[in-house]
């Protein structure tokens, strides 16, 4: 059976509509029927359908109606390159079929439109199965043959024992005719048994290969789905990568920002201590002139009290003189009498004169120390408010380095925000690249036979469904559920696999050094301690000749038989490396 698929497209009666052609009878021939399947979209005027529904679909203009037409074909050429037939559809359709590309041009020509319908490709072939009992028969043909006795021996052993035969020729041969139908209806009947058997044999056989194909659609479909897995895995990884390579040059920018920055501030710290020696040198001179200063304020406040005794001492005089003169005046009588006075007076006066004198010159003297004391002064304030502004600018610089390192700091806060988001990504890109790893990928069954000599093949056995104190053991190979195993695949090599008890699903694992194997329900698959290593073979060369040994990726142990013992019931363990064939193994996929 050949089905065609196309579009469709007749006016306004029918717009993209699925068409289907159908030759039910196999290729191309004469008289042979073909079926054209489609509906209209809108029912035609000129719409040819059968009898008992043209009242509801003539002019009535109704959705969707089917079309069906069967028909026989017309055969207008046929070679080696293609062929030209045609059939009546309700409309005349012709079809050209060309061998190299096994498609259909179709045309339909009716009275409201003649166009091409398109290109028809070819969508199914279907083959009829059926199954026949007797071999086909030959043509029957005139020839000679040589003839021979049957064997005098019979083919069933001859019955010695008392029979009912009946009396006469004719009852016995009545009786044989009897006895023949009797045994040509057990005949009939185990023959209609066994084809009625094997026919249901066939059916059931054919449904599973129809669930073998399904099946094999499935795992062509996981095969796409891990493909994409993969290619996201390998997009995740340039992502972690990049986010990584990212990371380490922002880290790498912030701490050589930092080391600057600290570099800076330790600059600024010597030449602050620095500066702050000098302050205090400048302090100590300033505490000197200070104290200098107040001892010649004292100085001075001596000075001006001597004075002021001397101007006192002076104005004593001059109204002592005043009083003399108006003597002298009123008793110049006296005059010779007090002239050794007077003598005397003007050599104190002239003392007096003198002192007062030195008493002057001392004041220009200390008067002029004290303007020179007061221009130190001033220029040690100077230097004081020079000192200052240098401590306010230092203080000033001080400040600003502290917001400087404020803003380094809330900055580092950031930049230690973002690193710690960025490391968030990258862990749960780790994850996701965990979670694909650890998904593992049905491969095959097989029995796992250890390699250590015995008189018989040994498997790996499970114990009572993994029960009891040793799970796992050594047994004679009985192909049982308990010695066959699932292997799965898992991300991280061609050589990384699970193993999967068939019987319950338990999964095969490593307690670790010179501890017995296990196998329990549900263990995370993604634990090491689940994961195996093919050593000596992979899983895309490994065959039923292959030795090789199982590592376990978490311990590195080696599944070993104990002590090479090959009775049953020993234990297999997880131990050391060695060249032992306790450690080697075969299998016998299934």
């Amino acid at each position: 059976m050949f089905i065609y698929e196309g579009k469709f497209n007749w006016g306004e009666w029918a717009q993209d509509e699925t068409a289907v052609i159908i030759l039910p009878s196999g290729p191309i021939r004469v008289g042979d029927t073909v079926w054209f399947l489609s509906q209209w979209t809108n029912g035609s005027p000129g719409l040819r359908v059968a009898e008992g529904v043209r009242p509801s679909l003539v002019g009535e203009g109704k959705e969707k109606v089917p079309s069906f037409h069967s028909a026989q074909q017309k055969i207008a050429s046929l070679d080696d390159k293609g062929a030209w037939f045609s059939f009546d559809a309700g409309y005349e359709v012709t079809c050209n079929w060309t061998k190299a590309t096994d498609i259909l041009t179709v045309h339909m020509k009716g009275q409201e439109v003649d166009a091409d319908l398109g290109e028809y490709k070819l969508l199914a072939v279907t083959n009829p199965h059926t199954h026949e009992w007797d071999a086909p028969l030959p043509p029957p043909q005139n020839a000679e043959l040589q003839v021979r006795l049957p064997q005098p021996e019979p083919l069933l052993p001859r019955v010695l024992d008392p029979l009912p035969f009946p009396i006469g020729t004719i009852e016995n041969l009545r009786h044989a005719v009897a006895y023949a139908d009797q045994a040509g209806y057990l005949v009939n009947y185990a023959h209609e048994l066994i084809s009625k058997r094997f026919n249901q044999l066939d059916t059931n056989f054919h449904l599973r290969g129809e669930v073998i194909e399904e099946r094999n659609a499935a795992i062509a479909e996981f095969r796409i789905e891990v493909k994409k897995l993969e290619e996201s895995l390998t997009v995740e990884k340039a992502k972690v990568t990049d986010l990584t390579k990212r990371l380490d040059e922002a880290r790498a920018t912030y701490e050589a920002k930092l080391k600057e920055k600290v570099e800076e501030i330790k600059k600024d710290e010597d030449q602050i201590k620095k500066d702050q020696g000098h302050d205090i040198d400048d302090h100590k001179t300033i505490d000197r002139l200070a104290a200098q200063l107040e001892y010649e304020r004292a100085s001075e406040a001596e000075v001006q009290k001597n004075l002021d005794q001397t101007k006192t001492a002076l104005a004593a005089a001059e109204a002592s003189l005043a009083t003399a003169g108006a003597t002298i005046a009123n008793l110049t009588t006296r005059v010779v009498s007090l002239e050794a006075e007077l003598e005397v007076e003007k050599k104190d006066i002239d003392r007096l004169q003198k002192e007062t004198k030195d008493k002057t010159d001392r004041i220009s003297h200390l008067e002029k120390n004290n303007a020179d004391l007061q221009s130190k002064l001033n220029g040690a304030l100077q230097d004081v408010k020079n000192k200052q502004d240098q401590i306010n600018a230092k203080d000033s610089t001080i400040r600003d380095q502290s917001t400087r390192i404020d803003n380094l700091t809330k900055e580092s806060n950031a930049k230690s925000i973002t690193i710690n988001n960025l490391q968030s990504q990258i862990n749960a890109l780790q994850q996701q690249i965990r979670n694909l790893q650890a998904t593992p990928v049905f491969k095959f069954k097989c029995n796992i036979k250890c390699q250590q000599p015995s008189n018989r093949e040994i498997a790996v056995d499970l114990t009572n469904g993994g029960g009891a104190g040793t799970p796992v053991q050594c047994y004679s190979l009985v192909n049982n559920n308990n010695q066959i195993w699932d292997i799965y695949s898992v991300t991280g090599g061609n050589n990384f696999i699970i193993i999967k008890n068939t019987r319950n699903n338990y999964v095969l694992w490593s307690a670790g050094r010179n501890q017995k194997a296990r196998c329990d329900p549900g263990k995370d698959t993604s634990d090491q301690a689940a994961q195996w290593e093919l050593e000596g073979t992979t899983l895309d060369s490994i065959n039923n000749n292959t030795v090789f040994k199982i590592r376990n990726v978490k311990y590195g142990m080696y599944l070993d038989l104990q002590q090479g013992n090959t009775s049953n019931y020993t234990p297999f363990l997880t131990w050391d490396g060695n060249n032992g064939l306790n450690q080697k193994f075969k299998i016998s996929k299934h």
